[in-house]
């Protein structure tokens, strides 16, 4: 039951309609089941692995919560995170492992969908219990809920304990307002990946999957929209997650704040992606500052941190790599701030706030945002190396005959571009004039209906619609 599938959206409205329609004791209940139906629509043998987080979690933060001697609290924590940990290292980076080492022969082993964000997730909130930041949540349903809420529960967002269970506590009003505000949401986001993501796909996947053939401007425009795809695809999954829990009373956290218009590497990791970043953050960068490791710096923990981050993506040398270069790009922007200051003043720039800032955003965009996404598109470590040396190669206009003499590939950038342009301008009003939806919801019911089936006929004629798309954050 893809977010991009008529089944899911069936299968929304029937959720839906029992929710609102069931007393309220029951809501919770009738919560958990639609999202086991939905996590077993993709594959039964899932099931057993998320019951073991929910259950392995569960127990521990009781445990961790009690008056008991700090070494059984410890030792609950402990066991906690290596199981959760050591069932993401069996099913996820040992095989990768494997092809690139001789250390491990490969296991026949499916990969769950989610397995990251839910366990990431759970080990968040036992380790926010083991600090005494939230109570350890004692209704095992209400638990197991905030765990596999389906709308977060294949790619995010994280969400952090203290923000999703006290909402399980409170009145949560379902009115028209918010209903459509969901349904605006979830609009939004298929426009992002059917009409954007994927008509840009072809081109990506082109160009990466030829890194013999291409050479030069078409590296560098494919890099770019490959950028531009991941960002689509990925705020999509997450504007539709936002949008169904929305509809049932939720509020997940945000994933994206306009991340290309940040003006340094360290915004823009405040924009990305923000709720694994955050997570990110405070369990392995502050954790690591009252530590030994502390004599590395906050620089050098930060390469750390980064590094990580790299390999929560996957297990292969392109992620690992990715991530020292996100780490590397950090410690430098620490680093130089003061001497970037000291230069605007020198020069005067520092008098034009509005210039340098328009510099500032294309410097962060097109050299540190941009190029290393080769290392996070690419097959393999060779071809993000080939895809690099044919990059700085000569540049001409007729390198881009591939894309004129395609009728299919041309199309597709004119709607992507177009609808780049489109998500970008509605995104800086709703988030610096005015909040767009609202002010449609409460005009009247007509200019929103209207909206509706205006944004469903641009969906239908330029979205691009192929059997098995799928998310790109979902395989993490």
């Amino acid at each position: 039951m893809s977010f991009i599938s008529l089944p899911y959206y069936l299968f929304l409205a029937l959720s839906l309609a029992i929710y609102l329609n069931s007393p309220k004791s029951w809501r919770t209940p009738v919560l958990i089941i639609a999202s086991f139906i939905f996590y077993l629509s993709f594959n039964a043998f899932y099931i057993g692995f998320i019951l073991n987080t929910i259950i392995v979690s569960y127990v521990a933060a009781r445990l961790i919560d009690s008056a008991r001697p700090e070494w059984i609290k410890k030792g609950a924590l402990f066991f906690s995170v290596l199981i959760e940990l050591a069932l993401l290292f069996v099913t996820k980076y040992w095989n990768p492992l494997a092809a690139s080492t001789n250390l491990l022969n490969p296991i026949n082993v499916l990969i769950p969908l989610g397995i990251s964000f839910y366990s990431f997730q759970s080990i968040g909130y036992v380790l926010d219990v083991y600090r005494a930041k939230i109570p350890a949540e004692k209704n095992l349903g209400k638990y197991a809920l905030f765990v596999s809420f389906f709308p977060h529960l294949l790619a995010g967002p994280i969400e952090p304990a203290h923000h999703f269970l006290p909402q399980l506590y409170k009145e949560r009003e379902v009115n028209k307002k918010i209903l459509f505000t969901g349904v605006l949401l979830i609009l939004a986001g298929l426009f992002k990946k059917l009409v954007v993501a994927d008509n840009l796909g072809p081109i990506v996947e082109l160009v990466f999957n030829n890194s013999e053939t291409y050479k030069g401007a078409p590296v560098a425009l494919a890099t770019l929209l490959a950028k531009y795809q991941i960002y689509a695809d990925f705020s999509g999954y997450t504007d539709i997650a936002l949008g169904s829990a929305l509809m049932f009373g939720f509020d997940l956290v945000p994933n994206f704040n306009r991340p290309f218009f940040s003006k340094n590497i360290t915004e823009y990791w405040n924009r990305w992606h923000m709720s694994l970043s955050t997570w990110i953050k405070n369990t392995i960068f502050y954790p690591l500052l009252s530590t030994p490791a502390t004599v590395l710096g906050a620089r050098g923990l930060a390469i750390i941190t980064f590094l990580i981050l790299g390999l929560w993506h996957g297990g292969t040398y392109n992620f690992l790599i990715y991530g020292l270069i996100q780490g590397v790009l950090i410690a430098l922007d620490s680093t130089t701030k003061r001497a970037r200051l000291n230069f605007y003043q020198r020069t005067g720039l520092i008098r034009f706030p509005k210039i340098l800032n328009a510099l500032a955003i294309s410097f962060t965009f097109f050299v540190l945002i941009v190029p290393p996404t080769i290392f996070f598109k690419a097959a393999d470590f060779p071809t993000a190396i080939k895809l690099f040396q044919n990059m700085a190669g000569v540049w001409s206009l007729s390198q881009f005959q591939f894309l004129f003499n395609s009728e299919v590939l041309s199309r597709g950038l004119v709607i992507a571009v177009l609808g780049i342009v489109s998500f970008e301008f509605v995104d800086w009003i709703q988030k610096t004039k005015i909040d767009l939806a609202n002010y449609v919801i409460s005009r009247s019911s007509f200019l929103f209906y209207s909206l509706v089936l205006f944004l469903l006929m641009l969906i239908f004629v330029f979205g691009k619609f192929e059997s098995g798309s799928s998310f790109i954050y979902t395989q993490f």
